[in-house]
């Protein structure tokens, strides 16, 4: 080995951080940290079917009603890399102004339901 190649060897950073520390402490300018927050997002999805009456006639009920609901179903922020996973919605400084300003925080919960309603 030349001197060179040695002295290349002995500068190898062999030091191991995480994901979360690489990419918090490699982002130390201030502008790196802000993108575009324009997005795309599925906010709601119902579906509803009331049975017929030729189907329920023969029962004790008036009309049958079934519902299936899905909240916050999908979205995607154009401007920010996949990894970060940010919700620009998402405040994670509580109540305040302080909307788009992230640390750590998770996308909105998504939430599904489903209903019946009956009537004699």
């Amino acid at each position: 080995l030349t001197t060179a190649e040695i002295q290349q060897l002995e500068n190898i950073n062999d030091i191991q951080i995480t994901a979360n520390d690489h990419y918090w402490e490699n982002y130390t300018i201030t502008e790196l940290r802000v993108y575009d927050a324009t997005h795309l997002r599925l906010r709601e999805l119902g579906l509803s079917y009331t049975f017929p009456e030729s189907i329920i006639s023969k029962t004790p009920f008036g009309s049958i009603n079934l519902s299936a609901k899905a909240q916050n179903i999908w979205f995607k922020a154009f401007n920010f890399p996949d990894a970060i996973n940010f919700d620009p919605e998402v405040s994670s400084q509580g109540v305040g102004n302080s909307r788009g300003f992230d640390l750590l925080t998770g996308p909105t919960a998504k939430r599904y339901g489903l209903s019946l309603n009956l009537t004699f």
